[in-house]
């Protein structure tokens, strides 16, 4: 599913407007005016909505373009709430069976995560197509203490392909947006232990076509984001399923490094933040550590927020890794 990566509304809100729109629409059977649903969905959905997007919308009520949209929808791309299929979100019932069934049976689907803490034990796996929406911070998704495997979210054949550099059988297309991987691995104000053995991934996907916006991972026993592809031909691939990006998410406090790249080339990372990883050794592991691909990184940070125990470089680029292209 290819998400463009400029062009209006279209980036980086494609999914988010899909469930904007379906509540205002659920909204107006018990209002009198679209200008009373929206004034509605503000005050109850506000505080997850972007600053850009508000205002856009705001632009386009006023100009009546906004109803026009809303009349021309097609819910092609229903929500389905991972609550109303079996998952607690309550941080104490283990999700994991809950969540994986929900993600196989309606892939294609956008995957809502409502407010919560979704409790896993073992990896979520996601099939090519997987669509996955939060309510930012409010959505949590977080390794139990009796987590086992090496991802807590990972491509469905992640675990059989990494290191096989064989494009032919990689996965593909998945846009996960505003929610948060917690490997409560330790305690984020003590800095005392829970998970003393934790060395899972927080993300872990093995092909192309990735679209990752406002996620945050954090205090995972291993890599943040573990990002792998080798393809023979990258031109050939983005022309057809489009450039994979990173925006506006967050990796930090991870055992290992923030975020590392083996493969991957051409994707845009950017409004990003790689701060305070390596939390296993003093200057053991990398913020950000390319040691294959290439990428255009714009308007990232990178560093450290306190503690002795800091990462060994903020981007780490290995000899013959490929192109990286920094800007503001």
């Amino acid at each position: 599913m290819f998400v463009p990566p400029y062009g209006g509304l279209e980036f980086p809100y494609k999914y988010n407007l899909n469930w904007i729109i379906a509540k205002i629409k659920e909204l107006m059977q018990s209002c009198t005016s679209l200008q009373e649903a929206w004034e509605k969905f503000q005050e109850e959905f506000g505080d997850m909505l972007d600053e850009h997007i508000r205002s856009q919308l705001q632009q386009m009520l006023n100009d009546g373009s906004f109803a026009a949209l809303i009349d021309q929808w097609i819910d092609n791309i229903p929500f389905i709430n991972v609550k109303d299929n079996g998952a607690k979100g309550d941080g104490v019932t283990d999700d994991t069976e809950a969540i994986q069934n929900c993600i196989n049976n309606f892939v294609g689907n956008i995957i809502f995560f409502p407010k919560g803490v979704y409790i896993i034990s073992s990896p979520i796996k996601l099939p090519n197509d997987t669509i996955i929406q939060g309510c930012c911070e409010n959505s949590i998704i977080r390794c139990a203490l009796n987590f086992s495997g090496s991802s807590m979210l990972m491509s469905q054949n992640f675990d059989e392909l990494t290191g096989t550099q064989d494009p032919t059988n990689s996965d593909q297309n998945w846009t996960i947006s505003d929610i948060s991987l917690d490997g409560y691995y330790r305690d984020m104000y003590e800095n005392t232990l829970l998970r003393p053995e934790a060395n899972e991934n927080g993300l872990s996907l093995y092909g192309y076509g990735y679209h990752i916006r406002n996620v945050n991972i954090y205090n995972v026993g291993g890599n943040g984001f573990w990002l792998e592809y080798y393809a023979r031909n990258y031109y050939f691939d983005l022309e057809n399923y489009g450039p994979g990006y990173i925006i506006q998410s967050r990796i930090n406090h991870c055992g290992k490094n923030g975020m590392i790249v083996t493969g991957a080339t051409d994707f845009l990372i950017d409004g990003c933040s790689f701060h305070t990883n390596s939390r296993k050794g003093n200057g053991q592991y990398d913020n950000l550590q390319f040691v294959k691909g290439g990428a255009k990184i714009a308007n990232t940070h990178l560093f450290c927020l306190y503690g002795d125990i800091k990462p060994r470089y903020s981007i780490n680029i290995s000899k013959n890794a490929g192109s990286i292209i920094l800007t503001n």
